[in-house]
């Protein structure tokens, strides 16, 4: 009888104890940023582009859980534009809570 008992105890720590990981889930979304066209791009951002990005979002209320622009080398080769609503070649990549993908849609942002 004793051995049940201490069976169940172990049982019950094992389940009340272990902490469960817990991983947030996000939506991937990206965009190819214009030459000067996109509503974050102000003094921040054309010096640093993920910093500007971030900080206007953050006063849309929008915190990406991951974000990161990149320039696009093929894109950069080919670029022959140098209007405001031209590509930039830099590509924004981010990854967003489920209850922002609207949000980031009315910027343009796709799902990957």
């Amino acid at each position: 009888m004793k051995k049940n008992w201490i069976g169940i105890f172990a049982l019950m720590c094992l389940f009340f104890c272990c902490k469960k990981e817990t991983t947030t889930v996000g939506i991937v979304m990206t965009y190819s940023m214009t030459q000067c066209d996109d509503p974050w791009q102000d003094e921040t951002y054309f010096k640093d582009k993920e910093l500007g990005l971030k900080t206007y979002l953050g006063k849309q209320g929008i915190v990406p859980q991951e974000l990161s622009v990149v320039l696009n080398s093929e894109c950069a080769k080919n670029a022959q534009c140098a209007a405001c609503t031209c590509a930039s070649c830099y590509d924004a990549t981010l990854k967003v809570d489920a209850k922002d993908v609207a949000a980031m849609e009315k910027l343009k942002f796709v799902k990957k």
